[in-house]
């Protein structure tokens, strides 16, 4: 889902597809936004070097 939701916010032919071919609601597309955005901004724990946080 974080692939479509990146993907989706590219292309809106996605978001829409996603949504009234797939029914996918929503919100569920926004929180797999929110999620992919913490995962990529988050320092990873043990490192210092924040500039690879998302890798």
């Amino acid at each position: 889902m974080l692939a479509y939701a990146l993907l989706g916010f590219v292309s809106i032919e996605l978001s829409d597809y996603l949504r009234l071919d797939h029914e996918v609601p929503l919100a569920r597309l926004q929180a797999a936004w929110v999620d992919l955005v913490q995962r990529v901004t988050q320092p990873v724990a043990g490192n210092s070097d924040h500039r690879y946080a998302g890798a």
